[in-house]
């Protein structure tokens, strides 16, 4: 019988069917696909609920093209396939003209949907983004107008520009300096 067609053992790791889908065993990807599909699925949902399904189909054959690219060491199966789905969902967002608010893609996507979060990592996070909600408090309104369209409104530079009607070098100017500001209130390194 050829090697392809071999049946996988039921317990085969995320690592293991990798290592056999990248030889063509289209049986090894069809069980990464029905032991991830769901996860896949809530990440397209959370972040492009109106393309979830297409995005879902994108993320595998996008994951089957790219078998070489997978390395275990940077994390695993799991994270790589949320990793594909939470890009071809903003993909998907930006093909329609709308951008994804950030909050919504971190909270959504990369923790709630592809890690397994403890009630230590809510409150971790949410005391974290309370902190960046004090720090952008404490700057001034330009700063803190052009801070917050760029990462909670998801807009560019340019689009900035156009909505508060400054100059690109001062959005620039000020999205640098409030950035620079909100490290210093936060005590992250630059």
């Amino acid at each position: 019988m050829p090697e392809s067609h071999r049946r996988l053992p039921t317990a085969a790791s995320d690592d293991a069917l990798i290592e056999r889908s990248r030889t063509g065993d289209a049986a090894a990807f069809a069980r990464l696909v029905e032991r991830h599909r769901v996860r896949v699925l809530a990440v397209a949902r959370s972040i492009a609920p109106h393309a979830a399904e297409d995005v879902t189909q994108q993320t595998f054959l996008s994951a089957w093209l790219a078998l070489g690219r997978y390395d275990a060491t940077r994390g695993s199966v799991a994270t790589w396939l949320c990793g594909i789905a939470r890009n071809r969902s903003i993909d998907a967002l930006r093909a329609e003209g709308r951008r994804p608010l950030l909050a919504r893609i971190e909270d959504a996507a990369a923790h709630l949907v592809c890690q397994e979060e403890t009630p230590f990592d809510v409150v971790e996070r949410r005391t974290a983004a309370a902190g960046v909600r004090r720090a952008l408090l404490t700057l001034g309104p330009e700063q803190r107008t052009a801070l917050t369209l760029a990462y909670y409104g998801g807009l560019s530079q340019q689009e900035i520009q156009v909505r508060t009607e400054v100059p690109l070098g001062t959005v620039k100017g000020r999205t640098r300096l409030g950035l620079r500001a909100m490290r210093v209130q936060l005590g992250v390194a630059a």
